[in-house]
């Protein structure tokens, strides 16, 4: 079992006083007919990742000629006082609404957050509409225990630290080449057990499980192999 430590934040190239700047990534959903939105759930990001183009107006809901396609944004308020960073962000509409429906959308994107984040807020028209903020400190995986296999999946039970607290949450990487490349199973997870197909690993594959706890804003990473093929 390897840990990077409690506590790490992520960073992200250097911001335009030359520090590195911290990034996370924020998933919601939004309701514009109604001025609504919530947070999902909030991971801190360790790359500059390139923002995606603006998303195209799903079918019959096209965008009018001179009109601008649904933004909100994500507001990252700032302990200490700070004035809070915010960034507007493209709305992506659901595709199948009628014409008459609720203009819903997903919210998927990636913000600055600040030197000292304490919180994330959606605005929409003007109106914050949720507030995420961040949990106890997120504990370490102390071990995965198995289960045994059932109709070829491997289901591995995970014990941390210290229970998960309910704003807390975990992501799941599987590597097979010595933790040079790292294959994502899962963001945002809470139950205590993540599957593995047992199949998709080849003869002599160390495969190796490495699970990322975090409050959004910092996270804990340990690694633990979990069988050779």
């Amino acid at each position: 079992m390897t840990s990077t430590g409690p506590g790490t934040r992520a960073a992200a190239g250097p911001g335009p006083d030359g520090v590195a700047e911290q990034l996370v990534s924020v998933v919601g959903t939004v309701d514009l007919t109604h001025h609504e939105g919530r947070i999902r759930f909030v991971n801190p990001v360790d790359r500059p990742a390139v923002p995606p183009p603006p998303p195209s107006p799903p079918a019959g809901q096209e965008v009018p000629d001179g009109a601008q396609a649904p933004t909100a944004v994500l507001r990252v308020l700032q302990s200490g006082g700070s004035p809070p960073q915010e960034i507007q962000v493209p709305v992506k509409l659901n595709s199948e609404l009628e014409p008459n429906a609720d203009r819903t959308g997903l919210i998927d994107a990636v913000a600055p957050a600040g030197p000292a984040p304490e919180a994330v807020e959606p605005v929409v028209d003007g109106q914050v509409t949720d507030t995420f903020r961040p949990g106890g400190s997120p504990p370490a995986l102390r071990t995965a225990r198995h289960e045994g296999v059932e109709d070829g999946v491997l289901g591995p039970t995970l014990e941390f630290g210290q229970d998960l607290e309910p704003d807390l949450s975990y992501s799941a990487q599987v590597s097979v080449d010595g933790g040079r490349t790292w294959q994502t199973l899962g963001v945002g997870l809470k139950e205590p057990t993540v599957h593995l197909d047992r199949g998709q690993f080849q003869p002599g594959d160390d495969v190796r499980l490495r699970i990322t706890t975090t409050d959004g804003f910092t996270s804990t990473a340990a690694e633990t192999t979990l069988f050779s093929k």
